[in-house]
């Protein structure tokens, strides 16, 4: 199922703001966002790796190095394209997977990187070659070739915004043809899942509709060469992105307090 915290408020823009900064905040307090590193530019891995038994997960930045995901927010800033995320949902049904009418804004971090974007992918390339077992895909989006599949499945999304905060991830072709991944429009199923190699790397584009926080739970898994094909999987590992704002470290306290000052003279006046 698909989890969603939404926001909708009648006040003005500004208060509105403060809530969606808020809430932002609030989370952020609550989990320590004051040793968490802010990243909107530059090249990242979301690393799935299988080693010594067990799986390594993490987050690695080329110029900041290895995180742990929980450190870690994903900032996609709310400006025009290509200075930041920002552009109109194109035209055709193709598009409806995103959750929003064309011509609407929607924030992209993209497959193909753009210097003033952060470039997020997945890699499983410190996994040993032949860890995993060699399978025949039933999945229509990939090849029925006998690979060495890690499947990413999407757990769930929660979205911290006064919008719809519906998210999404595809893989553009050569000659511009989508492959849908994952869109939380019809909810989540297992369907909402992507496959890539053992010691693969790749990058998609990832989609959402509005501004807020969004809290994305992924798994990794794969079938051993153990002659079993043995089942295992990393776990939940939940990712933090951060469309178009991200409170400073220095100003959650004064936020969640007025957010929430904001929240009791509502609930007193309703």
């Amino acid at each position: 199922m698909q989890t969603k915290i939404h926001h909708r408020y009648s006040n003005s823009a500004s208060i509105r703001a403060l809530l969606v900064a808020g809430a932002l905040a609030s989370l952020a307090f609550t989990q320590g966002l004051s040793a968490q590193v802010i990243l909107d530019q530059g090249h990242v891995d979301l690393d799935f790796n299988y080693s010594g038994g067990s799986w390594q997960v993490g987050v690695h930045h080329d110029s900041v190095g290895y995180l742990n995901p929980s450190d870690v927010v994903f900032h996609a800033r709310d400006e025009a394209w290509n200075a930041g995320a920002r552009i109109n949902r194109p035209s055709g049904s193709q598009w409806d997977f995103i959750g929003t009418e064309a011509g609407e804004p929607i924030w992209i971090l993209p497959q193909t990187q753009e210097p003033s974007i952060v470039w997020p992918g997945f890699a499983s390339e410190e996994t040993a070659p032949g860890t995993f077992a060699a399978y025949s895909s039933l999945d229509p989006r990939v090849t029925d070739t006998p690979s060495r599949w890690i499947t990413i499945q999407l757990k769930s999304v929660e979205y911290i915004g006064e919008g719809t905060g519906n998210f999404s991830l595809w893989s553009t072709g050569a000659l511009g043809a989508t492959t849908v991944w994952m869109s939380t429009v019809d909810g989540i199923t297992t369907n909402d899942s992507f496959l890539f190699l053992e010691g693969g790397h790749v990058h998609l584009n990832w989609g959402f509709t509005d501004i807020g926080l969004y809290k994305i739970t992924l798994e990794a898994s794969g079938y051993l060469n153990d002659g079993s094909m043995t089942p295992t999987s990393s776990g939940d590992w939940t990712y933090n992105f951060g469309v178009g704002v991200v409170p400073e470290p220095q100003t959650i306290g004064f936020l969640a307090l007025a957010a929430l000052a904001v929240l009791l003279l509502r609930r007193r006046n309703d």
